[in-house]
């Protein structure tokens, strides 16, 4: 079983259950209520606006089955004298949509 690891920084007090050492410390400065998107991706202190930050990945990749298709590379198709979507990509979306609407449903599930 590990122990507590304590650190003190400028007066303020810290603790760890895992980490040995103390990771450098951000200024404080709390998001504001109309922050641009790439501020939750820079080390910043926990906010009740935003409480979901502690899981966004400092650098998102989008390579993985399920978030692939989340790269922002648009698949285009002619279909006569129309573009479109490629109906393949538009089915890739459609699971997409599908999957994370059953994983919310399932995480938000009573008991």
């Amino acid at each position: 079983m590990s122990s507590l690891h304590v650190f003190t920084h400028d007066s303020d007090i810290f603790s760890s259950p895992n980490s040995s050492t103390l990771p450098p410390v951000p200024p404080f400065k709390l998001l504001s209520a109309e922050c641009d998107p790439a501020e939750a991706q820079v080390l910043c202190w926990a906010s009740n606006l935003y409480p979901q930050l502690a899981f966004v990945p400092s650098r998102p990749r989008f390579d993985s089955p399920l978030f692939k298709r989340l790269d922002c590379k648009l698949s285009i198709v002619e279909a006569g004298h129309l573009y479109q979507l490629d109906p393949e990509f538009q089915e890739s979306w459609y699971r997409l949509e599908a999957n994370l609407k059953l994983m919310a449903d399932t995480l938000m599930a009573d008991g």
